[in-house]
């Protein structure tokens, strides 16, 4: 979602470089939000 927006509002103010940046942007902002760790938690079985 981020990549969306950030991609429409760097288009607006930079042109076609700014709506690349802004996509480059957004695409982090989404991987940080959107991954999940994958830690698993719960009793030990020995």
């Amino acid at each position: 979602m981020a990549t969306l927006v950030l991609t429409t509002v760097g288009g607006a103010i930079g042109g076609p470089i700014g709506a690349m940046l802004g996509g480059l942007i957004g695409q982090s902002v989404d991987r940080e939000l959107l991954s999940a760790e994958s830690g698993r938690e719960g009793p030990r079985l020995d």
